[in-house]
This record gives C-alpha cells, structure tokens and sequence, in this order.
C-alpha cells in the first residue's frame, strides 16, 4: 500500500549501475542516455541553473550554500503525494482462509520531487502501484496548489515510477540530481517528504553506510542496494528525495527498520538513473536474464570448492533449465570470474549488470570448471516477472514454478493480504498438470497449512511423505476451488 514502507528484511540483489535518459522541454535537456548518440549533441547529464538549485559544487576551497538555504529551495520542487485505493469489501475466503477485508476506500501517502518543469515527477513505485487515483500538492504562498497525476511506467524491482503531473501551462521546479557513488559515508543529508501526512517535513542527518543489500523492504523482491541514513524517514516520506549540500538529489526515500531509530533507506539515485529513460519511453523495464542462481564466493564457499583463498568470482549455485544459461553450457559449481570483459566478486553485482544487458544480446563469460579455465558466449533473454522470486519455488517433484504473490494480482483475486503461490509455469505432463493447475493459479492452502510463500510449497510437496494426494485451495480469477494434487 502507498502509506507503507519496508517492514522485513533478507538478502537480495542488486548494484548501482549509472544509465541515464532523455526528456526534452523548451529545448533544453535535463539529462541524457548515456553514451553518445547519432544526432544526439548532450550525451551526459545537465542541470538546469546549478545557482538556482543552490548546486554548485565547491572547488578550490569555495564554500557550500548554507544547507538551510538549500533545502528551501528544494522544498519548492518536492510534491507530497495523496492516493485512493480500494479494497474489495468481502472476504472471498471465509471459513477457509482468514482474510481481513477493509471495504472501504483508503487514501495512501507518499512524495516525489520533479525532476523536469513540465511536470515530470520521481517517485516509488509502491506509492503509485496498483491505484485509483493520485493528486500531487506543492507548496504555495499561503496555501497548497492541487494538481492530477498519472503513471508513466513503474518498476518494482526498483521501486521506481515515473509520473506526468497535469499542470497546464504552470512550469515546476525541479531537482538536478547527483552522483550517489561518490557520496562518502558521514556526509550530510536532507530528507524532505510527507512522512504521516505531515507536508514537507525536512529531517537531516548522515550518510550512515553505503550499499546496504541486505534489506528486502515488506518481503519485495528486487535490486537494492540501499544508501542507510539516520536522516529520520517514516511512512509518507517514500518517494521524497534524500539531497546532499549541494542541493543534489542522491537518493529516494524508500524503507526504514520498524523497530529502530536513526535507521533508514534510500535508493542510490544512480540506479534510478539506469531505469528512468525505460520508463519514460516504455513503460516499463526490459531485463536481461541468465536463467541462473549465483552466490558471492565466501571463505567458507571457497574451503568447500577447494579454491585458494585469493580467488575471486561468483558461484553457479542452480542452472533452470531451458534458459540462457543452460543453453551456454553453465552448470552448478562453475565459478564465473570474467563477465563480459570485467571481473566478477559479488553475486549482487552480477545479477544488476546482467539485468542492464541488451536482450538478446551475446556475452562472453569466463568461468573456472574443476579447476580448469573455460569461455563460454551467453545470449541473455528476457527476463521473468520477479524473476528473482521464481527461485523460491522452482520445484520438480510437483512440476511447476511459482512466485510471490504481488499486491496487484492479490487484488484482482480478491485478497486483501499479498500471500500464497502464484503459478507462473506448468510442465507438460507434470503433477500439477494431472490436478488440474493451470497457469495464474494461486495457490493458498495445501491440507491444513497456509501457503506464505512459494518456499513453504516447495517443503511440503518435496517431503517424502508427501507422495499422497494432497487437498489444494486455489484462487482462480476471482474464484475459490478445491483441487486434490
């Protein structure tokens, strides 16, 4: 929901990888995709005035704008955003699965900041996911102006989205945005959002760590790879901008720890940048995928493979058949090293450059296999919805693939809680195929045990003791059925 933000935690993907994108006004870009292009004189990212964003870097021993002043500034180009979203008024599942049902509609919270004066506005893709409608308030003298938005394109594995405010003719403020590599740990920061409805609330802080890709905000799957802050961010800040004293915006606000205090993420506004001009021309972000699972090469990894201590790579822990990486010749227990033409030491790494890789494409990947160097040549395809969730219940015993069950798909089957197994693929002539399962099927109740996620499934059809026919509930468009598997 838009007035959430990350409650749980886990180990996921992701690195920043700096792409940027191309939005044209008056003439005059904002910034640009990276590389130069045919026709394409700017190929690198512009601000607009950098006195008036109070952007100006310091050099020479030149001194930064008071920080007061640059948040003053940056509060005119921050919007807080309002949602309505509805529930679906009726329990579907009472008196098989206990399912709390609000049927009320529900107004969500949540910020962005524009980043183009014709309106063009960063956010999260949680704020805006899945809504019935999203007006965006900005500050004026006196008061608040009122403004209707929508969705250009969102992407959960980022948790980004893009939107176009309606504005007529009035021109926004915007934020130029910085470079959140080379944000150093300690450095100074302003949160500035709507945390619990309270508009343009300002919070500063530090810079508490960097690359924090332990953290899976409510259980999403993704590419994070989390700016820490002690900056304070609380729900309703989700979306807004975390700046630097430059006026720079380095991140957005996106999860903090329920339980702590001083502990807060942001997304690094680099991997923002790799995603933006997607959005702005798709829609949405083509990946590319390996149809690989990768682990970082830990000590204790490196023992067990009989590798030395100073090796470096990544280890192929699952190979999905039928995939990229299978039809290249992979397989479980190759240490990649080389990934096309750098060197690979993180497995979060890995998986965020091969998401950016041009689908289709051929890479060329170095690999030591028993000891013995080997090259081989990957053609990536595209890659599954939460791909990175597939993993969790890619199983034989009863022929299928399932995923977690996303906030849309709940709502379109009538739940109000996001748990279960969604089916995403059936093997010809498998169990499941024989009980009747189909694809887009969730399922929610195996026996007597609720299914949280595609991992519990896994467990209970994996068990020998499970070779009997097992009672299944589904929830099939919009419908409860009963299957025996």
């Amino acid at each position: 929901m838009a007035h959430r933000v990350g409650e749980a935690w886990g180990v996921v993907a992701g690195l920043v990888a700096l792409m940027a994108f191309a939005l044209e006004a008056q003439g005059e870009p904002l910034w640009r995709e990276a590389g130069p292009k045919a026709g394409d004189p700017v190929s690198r990212a512009t601000g607009h005035d950098a006195a008036l964003h109070g952007a100006r870097r310091s050099s020479g021993g030149a001194s930064l704008p008071a920080f007061h002043e640059v948040i003053a500034r940056a509060q005119k180009a921050v919007a807080s955003i309002s949602t309505l979203e509805r529930t679906s008024g009726q329990n579907p599942l009472s008196g098989v699965v206990p399912a709390p049902i609000d049927a009320e509609q529900q107004k969500g919270l949540g910020s962005g900041f524009f980043i183009h004066p014709d309106g063009y506005l960063v956010t999260n893709a949680h704020v805006v996911e899945d809504v019935l409608g999203i007006r965006v308030f900005i500050p004026r003298e006196g008061g608040w102006r009122e403004f209707p938005a929508r969705v250009l394109g969102l992407d959960r594995f980022t948790d980004v989205a893009l939107l176009k405010v309606d504005g007529g003719n009035h021109a926004f403020e915007t934020l130029p945005l910085g470079d959140s590599d080379a944000l150093e740990v300690a450095e100074w920061v302003a949160a500035i959002g709507n945390p619990f409805g309270l508009r343009h609330s300002v919070s500063v802080g530090v810079v508490s760590f960097k690359g924090r890709n332990d953290v899976r905000p409510a259980g999403r799957e993704g590419y994070f790879d989390y700016l820490q802050t002690d900056a304070a961010i609380n729900p309703g800040n989700s979306g807004g901008p975390l700046i630097n004293q430059r006026g720079e915006v380095i991140g957005i606000a996106n999860a903090v720890n329920a339980v702590g205090q001083g502990i807060g993420f942001a997304i690094p506004i680099n991997l923002a940048k790799a995603v933006l001009y997607p959005l702005l021309r798709d829609g949405s972000v083509r990946r590319g995928w390996l149809g690989i699972r990768v682990d970082s090469l830990t000590p204790a990894l490196a023992r067990s493979l009989e590798l030395s201590a100073e090796q470096r790579g990544v280890v192929v822990s699952q190979v999905l058949s039928g995939t990229p990486g299978e039809r290249a010749g992979l397989r479980k227990g190759d240490l990649i090293t080389i990934y096309d033409g750098q060197r690979v030491d993180d497995a979060q790494a890995l998986r965020w450059r091969a998401s950016l890789g041009e689908v289709g494409g051929a890479v060329s990947i170095e690999v030591l296999r028993a000891g013995q160097p080997q090259r081989l040549t990957i053609e990536l395809s595209d890659a599954p919805e939460q791909s990175a969730a597939l993993w969790k219940g890619a199983h034989a015993s009863l022929g299928i693939i399932a995923r977690t069950l996303n906030v849309p798909k709940a709502r379109r089957e009538g739940l109000s809680v996001p748990f279960g197994a969604e089916v995403v693929e059936v093997r010809q002539g498998s169990r499941a195929e024989r009980g009747g399962l189909i694809v887009g099927d969730v399922l929610l109740k195996v026996d007597e045990t609720l299914l949280i996620e595609p991992l519990n499934l896994a467990a209970l059809f994996d068990k020998p003791e499970a070779e009997g026919a097992r009672r299944v509930v589904v929830r099939r468009s919009g419908e409860t059925i009963f299957l025996s598997l």
